[in-house]
């Protein structure tokens, strides 16, 4: 088993960067949802449930950004562009002269986010046609994962969890359904994972497993602690921005539904599962995960 590639999404819901290296931080790898826009009045998440065409926009990141261990020496921009506009967002936190805007996700609200300013309220305000604010995830802010799953664990702008782990075999086993119903297959990209392992031999394997480490320069142990349900995002095409149906959560309904992945909830039964959402110990902060590492099995769920 090892890592097939490494994810990275500057700003929620929009396009992601495939990193050959990416540093572990405690809301995430570096950078990742660092960012979100939200509505200019109400200061909401704005993402691709409403908004398809963010995943047009594409973002980049200099490579050293991603791993440098001294947060402090970061230097650079990111870079976001659509169609034939482009905006350079400061990595450096200027937090002289740029207002403070709460940033609500979910029932969770952010405060004191960095508002990056008029220029990228324009870029996005074109996009999506109406006012908009790019803001940048505070610090200070302390947030916490679902109690129930990771009382310990913390993120930025995901919808919930640091990291999402899936695996090619599973993804193999949805285009194989969709291909069954005469459907197109579906990319990687439609699920947003962050770290996308093969060669666990079988589909929806992630299921049985509680703790995985990546063998990197040093090990990184990743606790999987919920499935992952999906909702409208993945029937997004990600370089078109349109949606494009009802697929693939209709295959994946059939294939891989809370109720036929036996998770024991009723309430998950009719609910489409692709993926693993994970935390880290706080003793993984500044770890490396590296594309093509080996990885292994820590424990299963069904160990005692």
């Amino acid at each position: 088993m090892s890592v097939h590639s490494v994810h990275i999404y500057p700003i929620k819901s929009c396009g992601g960067i495939s990193a050959r290296q990416a540093l572990v931080e405690r809301n995430g790898f570096r950078f990742d949802r660092k960012w979100m826009v939200v509505d200019e009045e109400k200061n909401r998440m704005v993402t691709q449930r409403k908004c398809p065409e963010l995943a047009r926009v594409r973002t980049a990141l200099p490579v050293e950004a991603l791993t440098i261990s001294d947060p402090t020496a970061v230097r650079g921009a990111l870079t976001v562009s659509v169609d034939d506009r482009t905006l350079e967002v400061p990595l450096e936190e200027r937090v002289w002269g740029l207002a403070r805007r709460k940033a609500t996700v979910w029932s969770f609200t952010a405060e004191g986010c960095l508002d990056e300013g008029d220029e990228a309220a324009d870029f996005f305000t074109k996009l999506v046609k109406f006012p908009c604010r790019l803001v940048r995830f505070n610090e200070d802010c302390t947030r916490r994962t679902e109690e129930g799953f990771a009382p310990r664990g913390q993120t930025a702008f995901s919808d919930g969890f640091p990291f999402l782990v899936a695996t090619r075999e599973s993804l193999d086993a949805v285009n194989d359904q969709l291909e069954l119903q005469g459907d197109e297959k579906v990319p990687m990209d439609r699920f947003r994972a962050n770290v996308v392992l093969q060669g666990l031999g079988e589909p929806f394997v992630e299921d049985r497993i509680k703790q995985i480490q990546i063998e990197s320069a040093e090990p990184t142990i990743f606790d999987l602690v919920k499935p992952c349900s999906r909702c409208t995002v993945t029937t997004v095409d990600q370089e078109a921005g349109q949606g494009t149906g009802r697929q693939p959560l209709q295959a994946l309904t059939t294939i891989h539904s809370g109720k036929k992945a036996e998770y024991g909830r009723k309430e998950w039964d009719r609910v489409p599962f692709f993926g693993w959402n994970g935390v880290v110990d706080p003793s993984m902060i500044g770890r490396v995960v590296s594309v093509d590492s080996a990885a292994r099995v820590m424990s299963t769920r069904d160990e005692k």
